[in-house]
């Protein structure tokens, strides 16, 4: 978004301000003394990002903006305190989208490479990880990622002056103001899944598209901002959404210039900060290199625990969850406390006992880099039983071969004894909990008496 700026300017600032850096280390950008200073982020021998001021519309300010790197934290921090703003078009409300970058950004600007994805690029098939907080006192802001869509792969033009660009914004964050007036113009309601917090959702947002000097697109929160978080999702996701909505846009033949993330500002006394402990892009991992497999399931009074493994053949596990027929969403931790490596065991807990009689769906999946596994799906059937005595049959096929104790062990206490009929023998046999010696297997279409102190959930996990 910083354009109109005479390339011979832009050239001798990029040659004095690759090297600018505070005196204790850190990479600074920073107004005063100028509205752009890109500045390249190397840690390592890597150029990691490059972080400017980019006030392109403001001509003065009262106060200061200022975008830092700190090499002892590796926190990018964006902050703004100011009071009176002298614009250089005065009528648009934005004065500048102070920023930070990850590859390219047009008009000439410098690249920040060293990634696993590599820009500009025409593959999406990545992932944007970004965990940072906001703090505002005052102003009118948003807290986006930008992305430019070019039609040649070369970063040295100005891309607003072509009709064919597309410009992709991502708010996380926005003041009304900002927002409303998309709203007001037809901004539809969709989903995007992302990873927020370490749990997989479908997020609403609005999606508006208007076709000016060049193409834009907003997606904005429709239901919530976020100030304080950790936000994981799929470029892929985001141009498969825009090229549903509009095809003729052939967004997939673009070329897409880098990932940036900064906070717009508009034209009215601001005070905040913005800290980003965590800015980074990778490729996504195949689905086919992403397995579950069950391991065992129990049923303990009414309390199904399920334990899985799953398995990522090119990368690491980052997290899993499982739902209960569509409802939401929930967390699953990793057994041995985090999920760092290609191999992670998961155990899942429900307490059955506590739903209605029927039939439920407890589907478990995990997933890497935005990309899931198939879900690994047990049907449960939870049936209110009286107390004295029943005739009961399984209705569900079992995972594994069920005998006497674990029917006794899924009821619970108020068992007391499982008669089974030997036809051969012409008499019963008995299980008595913790007594007998006679667990017998239990099979499926015969039938088997109990007895019950109490009223009880009986719950089975299995296949339908």
């Amino acid at each position: 978004m910083c354009s109109r700026i005479v390339l011979f300017v832009l050239l001798l600032v990029y040659s004095v301000s690759l090297a600018i850096t505070s005196g204790n280390g850190d990479y600074v950008s920073k107004y005063p003394p100028s509205t752009h200073n890109p500045v390249v982020v190397t840690v390592n021998g890597s150029d990691l990002y490059v972080i400017d001021v980019c006030l392109w519309n403001t001509e003065s300010l009262d106060g200061f903006v200022e975008v830092a790197y700190s090499t002892e934290t590796s926190i990018v921090t964006i902050s703004a305190s100011f009071s009176e703003v002298e614009r250089k078009d005065t009528t648009t409300p934005i004065i500048g989208y102070p920023e930070v970058w990850i590859g390219c950004k047009p008009w000439w600007n410098p690249c920040a490479n060293d990634w696993e994805v590599k820009f500009p690029t025409n593959s999406f098939s990545f992932e944007v990880e970004v965990k940072a907080s906001l703090e505002k006192k005052k102003g009118v802001i948003n807290v986006a990622f930008d992305f430019w869509f070019l039609t040649e792969n070369d970063t040295n033009c100005d891309p607003s002056q072509d009709p064919k660009t597309i410009e992709v914004m991502f708010w996380l964050y926005y003041d009304h103001e900002l927002g409303e007036w998309m709203i007001d113009k037809g901004a539809e309601v969709i989903v995007v899944p992302i990873v927020l917090n370490g749990v997989q959702v479908d997020e609403p947002f609005y999606f508006y598209y208007s076709k000016g000097t060049w193409n834009f697109i907003v997606f904005f929160p429709a239901n919530r901002n976020l100030t304080d978080y950790h936000v994981k999702y799929s470029m892929e996701k985001l141009v498969e959404i825009i090229d549903s909505k509009h095809p003729e846009l052939n967004i997939r033949s673009r070329y897409l210039a880098g990932v940036e993330l900064g906070t717009e500002i508009s034209a009215k006394p601001t005070d905040y900060i913005l800290k980003v402990t965590l800015f980074k892009v990778k490729p996504l991992v195949s689905s086919e290199r992403i397995h579950i497999e069950l391991d065992g399931i129990e049923v303990d009074n009414g309390t199904v625990v399920v334990n899985a493994t799953l398995q990522c053949q090119d990368g690491v596990i980052e997290g899993a969850y499982y739902i209960i027929d569509s409802g939401e969403p929930e967390e699953i931790p990793a057994l041995d406390g985090a999920y760092d490596s290609p191999i992670e065991k998961i155990s899942v807990k429900v307490n059955a006992s506590k739903f209605d009689d029927g039939y439920y769906t407890l589907s478990i999946r995990g997933y890497s880099s935005q990309v899931y596994s198939e879900w690994l799906n047990i049907t449960l059937r939870v049936r209110t039983l009286g107390p004295r005595y029943h005739i009961i049959a399984l209705s569900l096929r079992p995972y594994k071969a069920v005998r006497a104790s674990d029917l006794a062990k899924a009821i619970g206490p108020s068992l007391t004894a499982v008669w089974k009929w030997n036809y051969e023998k012409q008499d019963f046999e008995v299980y008595i909990p913790g007594v007998s010696e006679n667990d017998f297997e239990l099979n499926i279409g015969e039938g088997y008496f109990i007895y019950l102190k109490s009223t009880v959930k009986w719950v089975e996990a299995g296949k339908p």
